[in-house]
């Protein structure tokens, strides 16, 4: 009787015929994700995924965009599904597979700014946008009401007549994110735009350098004065060292990612009637409209990938549960999701309007395989500027001669 009882047990331990031929025939997807909270959430919701066997190689950022250049150029793809940075879109967009369809419900809740980050020059979708990331502006309340402000400033005028307000204070109007390279290249683009110039002008695209003119020399200007209203050693910050700033109350206002709200929020304390003492705004504008710079990720399919159709329908299920990545401080981008999680926590989400609204009116990095070279020119002579060893004539005029340069060959 005991032999029998055993028999039934590990006859009970063991699958089924049908559920493991099941479990075998369910193809496997290697996904390539960012080492990071956008990679995280990713990696979280697949362990849930009915419908492949997921594996999961995460990469820190600049061995992802190397693995990816590398890889994606082979006759197959070790890679099924990727989550890439849209500045990095353009210089793999040929290497990436067209999306057969997406439901029409999807397509029509998606922020339009972000959907066109995914799209050729053609029309082409080669991309959906997972991660809602872009600019804004970050503001200390307790610092601006003592300056007399009840509200975030609006345009860049005033952020830099609030210089005068704060002589003798240990706190700084500012806080510039001037390391060289990305950080002060996305640093300062708002800037650029908000006095309507732009790197580029004309068509052909990006073919017409256009940084030596009036309004490019007001940007470089008014970038300059922040510098000098930021904290010591502003131009060797980059996000972690201004987000630090921000919350030991060393500057009222910077432009920061929404991934800095959950740390922020955690570190300031509230007020003795539990309001925080610092919110987010839409970053200033110039004398052109209020514009923020574009930071999404996207999901998208290597070309020689072998599995398209299945990651193709792994993508769209992961843009179907979207509202889960929140959890990882990761906003949406469809405009359904954004609604339903405000509505559910607006305590936890309250910077979602705003967010949603500088989505919506985001400008992106020029789209161009070339865009790594601009931004590594545009680095340079910036910060050679803010150093004080060229004047800020030559450095418009070496600049644009670089980016013409650069658009030539």
């Amino acid at each position: 009787m005991l032999l029998f009882g055993l028999g039934i047990l590990l006859t009970g331990c063991e699958k089924k015929p049908a559920q493991k031929a099941s479990e075998e025939a369910l193809p496997t997807l290697v996904i390539a994700i960012n080492a990071g909270d956008e990679g995280a959430a990713i990696a979280s919701m697949a362990k849930k995924y009915p419908h492949a066997k997921i594996e999961i190689v995460e990469l820190a950022y600049t061995t992802l965009r190397e693995k990816l250049n590398l890889t994606l150029s082979s006759s197959r793809s070790v890679y099924d599904v990727v989550l890439i940075d849209d500045p990095w879109y353009s210089e793999l967009e040929s290497k990436l597979a067209q999306f057969s369809g997406i439901p029409p419900a999807l397509e029509s809740d998606l922020i339009p700014a972000c959907l066109a980050l995914g799209k050729s020059a053609q029309g082409q979708l080669k991309a959906l946008p997972f991660v809602g990331n872009c600019q804004l502006l970050f503001y200390r309340k307790d610092l601006l009401n003592e300056w007399g402000l009840n509200a975030p400033p609006t345009d860049w005028n005033t952020v830099l007549s609030l210089g005068g307000k704060v002589s003798g204070s240990d706190s700084n109007v500012y806080c510039i994110r001037g390391k060289s390279g990305a950080p002060l290249v996305s640093d300062f683009l708002p800037i650029l735009w908000a006095t309507g110039a732009d790197i580029y002008d004309g068509e052909p695209a990006y073919s017409r350098a256009s940084m030596n003119t009036p309004s490019a020399l007001e940007a470089l200007r008014t970038y300059k004065e922040l510098m000098r209203l930021s904290p010591r050693g502003g131009l060797n910050y980059d996000w972690t060292e201004m987000t630090a700033a921000f919350i030991k109350g060393k500057c009222a206002l910077e432009l920061n990612w929404p991934a800095a709200v959950k740390n922020i929020d955690r570190e300031i304390t509230r007020d003795t009637n539990g309001e925080r003492k610092w919110g987010v705004a839409l970053p200033p504008r110039g004398r052109a409209k209020t514009t923020s710079m574009s930071g999404n990720w996207l999901l998208a399919m290597p070309a020689s990938s072998k599995s398209k159709g299945a990651s193709e329908k792994f993508i769209l299920w992961l843009m179907e549960n979207q509202n889960e990545a929140a959890q990882f401080g990761n906003p949406p981008t469809r405009k359904s999701v954004f609604k339903m999680l405000h509505e559910k926590d607006p305590n936890a989400y309250f910077y979602y309007p705003t967010l949603a609204t500088a989505l919506e009116n985001s400008t992106p990095r020029p789209r161009t395989a070339r865009w790594s070279r601009m931004e590594d020119a545009i680095s340079i002579y910036l910060t050679k500027f803010l150093s004080h060893e060229i004047s800020e004539d030559k450095t418009l005029q070496e600049l644009n001669n670089a980016l013409l340069e650069i658009s030539k060959n």
